[in-house]
């Protein structure tokens, strides 16, 4: 079905698609971001007394990829929405 322009539905989904894929790149960006803030910032606390240094460090790690996966997802320092303004010109 052509919409006008030469576009037809299909043209749209692509596109829409496109634009689905770079707004979870944009996100999995900003949760990277977050992690490594995360990360840095958590070798600065002091050392658990009951546990070893190795699992320590696993339960870290896993809570902090999911707190910058959640974060990311809320986009609470906006980068999610700079990036994806600033690329989706390039669609």
């Amino acid at each position: 079905m052509d919409l006008g322009l030469g576009l037809s539905r299909a043209t749209f989904r692509v596109y829409g698609s496109e634009r689905e894929k770079l707004k979870r790149a944009c996100q999995e960006m900003e949760s990277t971001f977050l992690y490594t803030l995360l990360k840095e910032m958590s070798k600065g606390l002091g050392k658990d007394l009951f546990s070893s240094d190795f699992s320590q460090g696993i339960y870290r790690d896993l809570r902090n990829m999911e707190l910058s996966r959640v974060l990311a997802q809320r986009s609470p320092l906006g980068l999610t929405d700079l990036v994806y303004k600033a690329m989706d010109k390039f669609l």
